[in-house]
């Protein structure tokens, strides 16, 4: 991952590590520690309940997840940004098919996290960093550096190796 989100700025030769010092780094690497932590998480839930389907593991897990993100983001905003809270009110309507596809997709991921360890779940939920690759190309007509495409193939070998390994 790396090779495909190392800055245009710098390349990793040439003081790019100075990139990675900064605050957004921080935030990054913050973010991404606390999803791997949820995966986990995630995972030692459904182990809690033996014996159930895992999809209705999955939508019991995605069930719990939302309403406490929607509780503890609703919160935050009921507090300091309550305009902005209004405004998310009021337009419903635009966010409810983005919602409930993100609610299944959520649901696909809580289902995985039931049946397999997490490490296997995000490192073949990669494949959609591939997908978005190929819309990019595809809708936004934006090239492929030599990095990125390097960082891909390495990635493809990985999956590739995870689902041998399945």
């Amino acid at each position: 991952m790396a090779l495909l989100s190392w800055p245009r700025a710098a390349t990793p030769l040439a003081g790019g590590a100075r990139s990675w010092a900064g605050l957004a780094a921080v935030y990054g690497l913050a973010c991404g520690a606390g999803f791997a932590l949820s995966a986990v998480g995630y995972r030692g839930a459904a182990l809690q309940m033996p014996g159930i389907a895992p999809w209705l593991v999955g939508a019991w897990g995605v069930l719990w997840a939302q309403l406490l993100q929607t509780l503890v983001l609703g919160g935050w905003l009921a507090v300091r940004e309550r305009a902005a809270l209004r405004a998310t009110a009021a337009a419903w309507r635009a966010s409810v098919l983005a919602g409930g596809m993100g609610a299944l997709a959520s649901a696909g991921w809580f289902t995985a996290f039931a049946m397999t360890s997490a490490a296997n779940v995000r490192t073949l939920g990669m494949v959609e960093v591939v997908f978005s690759y190929l819309v990019s190309r595809r809708l936004f007509r934006e090239p492929m550096r030599r990095s990125e495409k390097v960082g891909m193939g390495l990635m493809l070998v990985g999956l590739v190796l995870v689902c041998l390994a399945l």
